[in-house]
């Protein structure tokens, strides 16, 4: 048994994604957001971008 008070579990523990957080420091404050909406923000941005490379590619 592990008394560390600290401990956390491996990810691969974890069944529900949706439960993984992300903290950020903004401002010299600590915030936290659930890492699926950042990726989802990622994702979006990601293809925003491929399309305005395809858009400056094509003449």
């Amino acid at each position: 048994m592990n008394n560390d008070p600290f401990a956390m579990p491996a990810i691969g523990e974890i069944t529900d994604p949706d439960q993984i957080r992300v903290v950020l420091f903004i401002n010299n404050r600590q915030v936290h957001a659930p890492l699926s909406e950042l990726v989802k923000h990622l994702v979006a941005r990601i293809a925003d971008l491929e399309d305005r490379v395809i858009d400056l590619e094509t003449p």
